[in-house]
């Protein structure tokens, strides 16, 4: 597999005022990944395989619960930001890894917007590695348009999505074969943020989990030991 590494940012702020202007429903999209989930954040307890270290929430609120007042569902470790901010987080790549990054899959989302402008009916991710933007969901670099809508949600649930990344800009709920690579010491940061500029603080993301995945590539040492190991073999099967 030859993915790509993207790191995230995500800043949030908690305002938990239910107003009709983000899309009504929700959408449903999860998911059918190639590699393991690396990095799984519900912002209360991150669980990640030992080739992840050190991840941090830079920007965004972590409520212990938080409802949606829309459909009166209550998420336990959910992470909010309004329109003047970002959704920032990021990991570190353990020293002697390498990951071939998949995808980022948001779990159980919504949006709410109280102000004029409609900041939270779409929003975007840009990936960077050590502070580098390497990958981005938005329509330009500048990032004024973005593919993700932040829905209201319903009586059956908030919204999923994902993103496998992808350097062409493309990939919403799309499966792709790129990926990016990150290296052991390198690291990766996401960032989730509004497309339609600051607005006030009625308007609302929230997110209850993330997923990363992405697939661990073996050191040169150890596919060495597997290689002596199977000649091992073969030659004791000669004898």
């Amino acid at each position: 597999m030859n993915k790509n590494i993207i790191i995230a940012l995500v800043s949030v702020s908690t305002i938990q005022t239910a107003k009709p202007c983000a899309p009504t429903g929700k959408i449903d999209e999860v998911n059918v990944a190639d590699c393991p989930v690396i990095l799984d954040v519900d912002f209360l307890n991150n669980n990640y395989s030992s080739s992840v270290t050190n991840v941090n929430l830079t920007q965004g609120v972590i409520n212990s619960s938080y409802t949606n007042l829309v459909n009166n569902i209550t998420s336990n470790g959910v992470v909010t930001s309004n329109a003047a901010q970002s959704i920032d987080f990021n990991f570190t790549v353990a020293s002697g890894s390498t990951i071939d990054l998949e995808a980022i899959q948001l779990l159980d989302y919504w949006s709410v917007e109280g102000g004029d402008a409609k900041a939270w009916d779409t929003f975007s991710i840009d990936m960077f590695i050590d502070g580098n933007l390497v990958a981005t969901t938005a329509n330009d670099i500048s990032g004024t348009q973005g593919p993700f809508v932040g829905y209201l949600g319903d009586t059956n649930g908030n919204s999923n999505s994902y993103w496998e990344f992808a350097m062409d800009n493309n990939g919403i709920n799309t499966q792709s074969n790129s990926s990016i690579t990150a290296y052991g010491g390198e690291i990766v940061t996401f960032s989730i943020y509004t497309s339609q500029g600051v607005s006030t603080g009625a308007d609302l993301l929230a997110i209850d989990g993330i997923q990363i995945t992405g697939c661990v590539v073996p050191e040169p040492s150890a596919v060495l030991f597997i290689g002596f190991a199977t000649l091992g073999v073969m030659l004791r099967r000669r004898r």
